[in-house]
């Protein structure tokens, strides 16, 4: 139902919410879906941006990022670098 009390008809829903969220708000309508959506494990996260001159970073940028198997039990889990993703992120190093 809209806030105007109407309906509106159709063949699909797409709920584009994390699962925790989605679960609560599909049991009225669906307790299997809702089930399902529970079972989903789930984690929590933090982003940092951090800015460096590229000649200053020690290393070879030429990649997407990096990965921290589980097993080095490092408080990081991967990085990633934006400015190799996706061009025109990040200014020349000039521009610092």
């Amino acid at each position: 139902m809209l806030a105007n009390g109407s309906f509106i008809d159709g063949d699909a829903v797409i709920v584009a919410t994390e699962s925790w969220t989605a679960e609560p708000l599909l049991r009225p309508l669906d307790e299997a879906i809702a089930d399902a959506l529970a079972t989903i494990p789930i984690s929590s996260s933090a982003t940092i941006s951090i800015a460096f001159n590229e000649n200053e970073v020690g290393f070879d940028l030429n990649a997407f990022g990096v990965l921290c198997p589980l097993v080095e039990s490092r408080a990081l889990m991967a990085a990633t670098y934006s400015s190799t993703k996706w061009p025109g992120r990040a200014p020349q190093a000039e521009c610092f």
